[in-house]
């Protein structure tokens, strides 16, 4: 528990370092961008390709990883269902709708995930969520555009598009070198995990910068995205928690499918929201929201998965 504490504690040290570093003026809107820009063209899918080229293919990891794809189209049917009813519930606006589904389905277990996962739980805990993630993605490209665009089509060459990623193709080269057991050099491993391990420190600065400008009074008075950000970070996790519990899965998968979900809302909705005429302001509300609410979830949802899993 004590190590847990810990390395939850520096986590969040990162992060406000990110905040008072915007608020400071030291670090600003361009900085961010810019930052982002390294992590999801650079860091990030160094981390995806070693964590999963450095695995032993065997019968356990190939059941696993199975389980955990799996487990990711579940989550994403039964919350896509949980989140359309409760939006209609709290009498969202029929044009808004779609938004808050995606608002309250799509996780940010790849930008924030991976690296607070590595940190927590370690590299085989990791390896599975980047199995998980992979159709977290192939989600956003994909059903999340329609829900968000509900009557409205949906163009499925600019979906395919979007899909081709750095991230994504790091997973793609990364699953063709674990089938074939293929390794790199000493050199560009030495290469890809140094440059794999940036991605710990540098996205909590950068989660920090994106809290800085935030105007949690105009936030705040929106009741329907505080109930949708209620349920996004507690309800659906005690559901999921509940349901991923009764299945015959492997503990580790567990923990991948249920920590996925205390992490907050994911930001490359934001951008699709913008693209497609939606409302990007809502989301980018949530987000802000979300993330919060995740720097108290994440570190309780760590410490009981790791008393009552591991």
């Amino acid at each position: 528990m004590i190590v847990i504490i810990g390395k939850v504690f520096s986590i969040l040290a990162m992060v406000a370092v990110g905040f008072f570093l915007y608020r400071s003026g030291k670090l600003g809107d361009q900085a961010r961008k810019d930052l982002t820009t390294l992590l999801l063209t650079v860091t990030t899918p160094c981390l995806s390709l070693y964590t999963l080229y450095e695995k032993e293919l065997t019968r356990e990891t190939m059941v696993s990883s199975a389980q955990a794809f799996i487990g990711c189209m579940g989550y994403i049917l039964v919350a896509s269902i949980v989140a359309f009813l409760f939006a209609k519930l709290i009498r969202t606006k029929v044009e808004d709708r779609g938004c808050f589904v995606v608002l309250m389905v799509a996780l940010n277990n790849g930008f924030m995930g991976f690296p607070i996962t590595k940190e927590i739980f370690g590299g085989d805990v990791l390896y599975l969520l980047v199995i998980h993630n992979i159709f977290m993605n192939i989600y956003f490209y994909s059903i999340a555009v329609m829900q968000m665009n509900s009557g409205r089509g949906f163009k499925l060459k600019e979906a395919l598009r979007s899909l081709i990623s750095p991230v994504l193709m790091a997973m793609a080269l990364g699953l063709i070198m674990l089938a074939f057991g293929i390794r790199p050099p000493e050199m560009v491993d030495s290469l890809i995990r140094s440059l794999g391990d940036v991605t710990v420190p540098l996205s909590m600065i950068v989660v920090g910068l994106q809290l800085g400008p935030s105007n949690m009074k105009a936030i705040l008075k929106n009741r329907q995205l505080i109930l949708a950000s209620l349920m996004t970070m507690i309800g659906i996790p005690l559901l999921t928690f509940c349901l991923t519990d009764l299945l015959p899965l492997y503990n580790e998968v567990k923990i991948v499918i249920i920590f996925s979900t205390v992490f907050p809302s994911a930001v490359i909705p934001v951008a699709l929201a913008e693209q497609h005429g939606r409302n990007a302001k809502l989301i980018a509300e949530g987000v802000t929201l979300t993330t919060i609410m995740s720097l108290a979830t994440i570190p309780v949802a760590a410490s009981l998965l790791t008393a009552y899993y591991c």
